[in-house]
């Protein structure tokens, strides 16, 4: 495959990330909900501890491709910002921060699973630990993050149009979103779909160029 083939392809790579974390997220099941109590944190390392693992693995895997991703959706919007690309530079910062700071709290999960497959069990403070950090790194440090890509993109798409009118309100909308503690751990799940829709759109939009 050379090399304009997986640059054509590059975009794709948005699909892929909603597609892995969605299996891993799915593979991990339901996590307490924000902030849970130290018993419930603890019950859900405890009962499946190898699912949980598994599940932090194939997560890790979502963000590889999101990094992937991110560097193409640079590209796309350096050029179509133009000037210095101060605003799309931006983005970018905001989510290689935002994978990072998943990538950060999906480690604690993966560590309070390893750590049950090891000792047989986890007390209810360790287990409160990891979950609470689990929580405060991906559902209210890394959507602030995710904010400054999105809306940063959407910025851009508003002065040169690089995405089409009604993805361009969506991604406003999400950015908001995003910022608000109470509904960003929802707006982290909208922002994996988003990744995707992106990515389609951009993989498709240059097909034509690609011919």
């Amino acid at each position: 495959m050379n090399t304009a083939r997986l640059a054509r392809l590059a975009p794709l790579s948005g699909v892929a990330f909603l597609v892995f974390a969605l299996a891993g997220v799915l593979t991990m099941g339901e996590s307490p909900d924000f902030p849970g109590t130290p018993a419930e944190w603890a019950s859900y390392f405890a009962d499946d501890e190898q699912a949980i693992i598994m599940g932090a693995w194939i997560f890790s895997y979502g963000l590889f491709f999101l990094l992937w991703f991110l560097g193409s959706l640079a590209s796309v919007a350096r050029r179509a910002e133009g000037g210095d690309g101060r605003v799309s530079r931006l983005a970018y910062g905001g989510g290689v921060a935002g994978a990072t700071l998943m990538l950060a709290g999906n480690g604690a999960i993966f560590m309070a699973g390893l750590r049950v497959d090891e000792a047989g069990t986890i007390s209810d403070d360790v287990a409160t630990v990891y979950g609470d950090l689990f929580s405060a790194l991906a559902f209210l440090a890394a959507p602030v993050a995710f904010a400054v890509l999105v809306g940063g993109l959407t910025v851009i798409s508003t002065r040169t149009p690089f995405l089409p009118t009604w993805l361009t309100w969506v991604s406003g909308l999400l950015a908001v979103a995003l910022l608000i503690p109470f509904i960003s751990w929802a707006a982290v799940c909208v922002f994996a779909l988003w990744c995707a829709v992106v990515g389609t759109w951009l993989y498709v939009k240059a097909a034509p160029d690609q011919a």
